[in-house]
């Protein structure tokens, strides 16, 4: 296949009748049109800001614009023409001079209409493209398949993302055209890798081609004879010793690349797809996740829908920031993002847990089309080694029922009872929707696991639940609750697919405190206010960290960001301290912001660092020491203890590890009470531990014990763990630190 690289000049202007009956012919004149960027969204022009569409684009070329590049493909009689649009969000009519070539539903593939006919009647070509988007007028019963693209909470509440998000390219084949492909490693080991195969084939004749593909220094010939119209085609292709592809953490990404070849009767290419590929295999036990074999605890984040679709490089950027982070897994929230973020997760060793568009309440109405682009989801990126996982639909029962300002303890309970009900009552989309979904899912890719629906509690439908959204700490309960609720209801922690807590960025603090509504009352701000425009949960902060703390915005704000902070660490430490028994792995939520809101973000829309992100950092490193959770607060001349653990995600066992916990305090006088390795009070002490660390596992140091000094102050116990890198010798030191309140009243707060 060969395509046009020249971009035309694109105008828009929005959808009316009148426009509608003219703007496609050639004698059009744009009056009053604007200059619009394609490929990109309309909100991102200046006359569309505010617009929620539709949108008329129009365009003007001609066929001398679309000359190919003959290196793709060999051209000769009874070449075809392609109009192949690459991503329209979300819906569009399509016409090219005055003639209406179709419709399109589905923004993240490619859409394609043969044009073969219009280029040879005439040079000189007008393209028309209507452009809707509309806002979900009811968030339980949407019926655009656009995910997390179009949530409220998560971007402006007047944005709309709509408009033609990719390349629009006129492109050629010979007489035979590869409409859709597919490639999928479905097993691979040092010994051999499976490469499967699917084409559909339209033939403008019937006529016998041969199929060429080749892999890794690998060809596979396969001739056919070929009926007018589409043809259906699938083969495996076995590679002998292949150069696996491997996460980041456990060795080299190695991709390869795949073409498939269509060659007609003379030998010459009527059409060509390309491919990079990994060799490798995936499973998924219980939660827990092996590539080639090799057993993951997955350590991940979740990728937030952005506000323009059509510019990669922010994500781009945050798949190697989450690499750098440590972290093996990004969640693509309830979307599909630009192909950008494929690539460079394959190239980075960065595992993927790829969400169909389905988020929330879907209408009944959608099931036809949910399972059409689940299909085209699957041919799109299967091909893509880093996508371990496919999820397909996100919180099927709806969320966390939110306030724009505080309630009463009443109508908190009655909203966590509807919530709970919601998760067990049956539910159209958990049982039928969501169901499909992955039953076509796991049809069209058995090389891969397939959770139908994420955020589920067990329920009748479906016993053991799915991954879950844990806002402990945030929604309800206190953060301290997680270990115990663990040891209670292990199922609850065999995968965390969401945790974290709202912050306030620094930004949106100066705004507050320049605004006389938010601030007028303070420390009673104006919660309407902050949540329409913000995004902000009023419930959550006033329970875990109200503003009445606070002396003025910029302090809160300041209050938010640390609190998040504290609740990803535990949460973190604690999922580790749980790894493999029965913790597979976790997603925090979200690794950055896309709009300014004060969102779940650790990196805010204004790319500032936040101590939220210095703590995932610090809490994801290969090794980490761990001290079982102190207490809120202790009473004078009490005896605590605490166990401690080594968590290792290296492949290999460290043989000389040491530990040291140290308590420290500061007394009722000057002097600070304690020792370098040990402190010695009340006839207990600690000291210093020796030992192996085992590979990839949890391994148990011992425990620190103290009695509490006999006055009010604050107790801390800090950690150093020492050892030798395996591979390179160097000695690695990793410090960890805990704290809590000596209370000398019998009460405290």
């Amino acid at each position: 296949m060969s395509s046009s690289s020249q971009q035309w000049p694109w105008r828009a202007a929005p959808a009316t009748d009148e426009l509608r009956r003219d703007y496609t012919s050639s004698s059009f004149v744009e009056t009053d049109w604007a200059d619009v960027n394609i490929p990109g969204h309309w909100q991102q022009s200046a006359a569309f800001e505010r617009h929620m569409g539709p949108i008329l684009h129009r365009a003007e070329f001609s066929s001398v614009q679309v000359t190919p590049d003959r290196s793709n493909i060999d051209h000769g009689d009874g070449d075809r023409v392609w109009l192949q649009l690459d991503g329209v969000l979300y819906q569009s009519d399509v016409w090219l001079d005055g003639n209406y070539l179709g419709d399109t539903e589905g923004y993240f593939f490619p859409h394609q209409f043969e044009i073969t006919e219009a280029a040879e009647a005439r040079r000189d070509h007008v393209l028309g493209v209507e452009v809707s988007c509309s806002p979900p007028s009811d968030p339980h019963r949407q019926q655009n398949l656009t995910g997390t693209l179009q949530v409220p909470e998560m971007h402006p509440f007047d944005a709309n993302p709509g408009g033609i998000w990719a390349p629009v390219r006129v492109v050629r084949s010979g007489s035979v055209r590869i409409l859709h492909s597919r490639v999928l490693c479905i097993s691979a080991d040092h010994t051999s890798a499976t490469v499967a195969c699917r084409v559909v084939l339209d033939a403008a004749t019937e006529c016998d081609v041969t199929i060429e593909t080749r892999c890794a220094d690998v060809e596979h010939v396969l001739v056919q004879h070929l009926a007018a119209g589409e043809n259906r085609f699938e083969w495996n292709v076995s590679i002998p010793e292949p150069e696996l592809w491997w996460p980041h953490s456990l060795g080299d990404p190695t991709t390869h690349l795949i073409s498939i070849s269509v060659l007609d009767h003379s030998d010459r290419v009527s059409d060509r797809v390309e491919r990079r590929i990994g060799l490798r295999s995936l499973a998924m036990k219980r939660w827990i996740t092996s590539v080639n074999g090799e057993r993951m605890f997955l350590k991940g984040s979740t990728l937030a829908a952005p506000r323009w679709l059509s510019d990669p490089d922010p994500l781009v950027g945050h798949v190697h920031r989450a690499k750098d982070l440590g972290l093996d897994l990004l969640r693509i929230h309830a979307h599909i993002s630009h192909p950008a973020v494929y690539e460079t997760a394959d190239s980075a060793g960065m595992l993927l847990w790829q969400d169909l568009p389905l988020y929330r309440g879907m209408h009944r109405s959608v099931r036809r089309q949910a399972i059409r682009q689940a299909r085209e989801a699957v041919d799109l990126l299967g091909h893509h080694p880093s996508i371990a996982i496919w999820c397909g639909h996100n919180e099927p029962a709806g969320a966390w029922l939110t306030s724009s300002e505080p309630r009463d303890r009443s109508s908190s309970r009655r909203g966590a009872l509807r919530y709970f009900l919601d998760q067990e009552l049956p539910n159209a989309n958990r049982s039928l929707l969501d169901r499909s979904i992955a039953r076509t899912v796991s049809a069209l890719d058995p090389s891969r696991p397939v959770v139908a629906s994420s955020g589920s509690a067990p329920n009748l439908a479906r016993l053991d639940g799915s991954d879950s959204h844990l806002h402990l700490g945030w929604h309800y309960g206190d953060e301290r609750q997680l270990p115990t609720l663990a040891q209670r209801v292990p199922s609850v922690v065999r995968f965390v697919g969401q945790f974290g807590a709202q912050s306030i960025p620094e930004s949106i603090a100066s705004q507050m405190m320049a605004d006389p509504h938010v601030t007028a009352a303070w420390p009673t701000p104006d919660w309407p206010t902050i949540t329409q425009r913000w995004g902000a949960e009023a419930d959550a902060f006033e329970r875990q960290v109200p503003p009445r703390w606070f002396d003025n915005a910029h302090e809160w704000a300041e209050g938010t960001r640390n609190y998040q902070a504290h609740l990803i660490r535990y949460h973190v430490e604690t999922l580790r301290r749980l790894k493999y028994q029965p913790t597979g792995g976790f997603c925090q939520f979200h690794l950055a912001d896309s709009s300014e809101v004060i969102g779940w973000g650790l990196i805010p829309h204004d790319g500032t660092a936040t101590p939220a992100l210095d703590a995932l950092r610090a809490a994801c490193r290969p090794v980490i020491v761990v001290a079982e959770r102190l207490p809120d607060h202790v009473h004078p001349d009490e005896h605590i203890m605490v166990d401690l653990h080594v968590i290792s995600d290296l492949r290999n066992a460290l043989s000389e590890a040491e530990v040291w916990a140290r308590w420290s305090w500061d007394p009722a006088g000057d002097e600070l009470v304690a020792s370098k390795t040990a402190a010695q009070t009340g006839g207990e002490h600690t000291r210093s531990f020796g030992g192996i660390v085992d590979a990839d596992a949890v391994t148990f140091v011992g425990t620190a014990s103290v009695t509490t000094p006999n006055h009010s102050t604050t107790l801390r116990l800090e950690l150093e763990l020492r050892y030798a890198d395996p591979s390179t010798g160097e000695t690695i030191t990793v410090t960890n630190s805990a704290s809590t309140r000596v209370v000398a009243e019998a009460h405290s707060h």
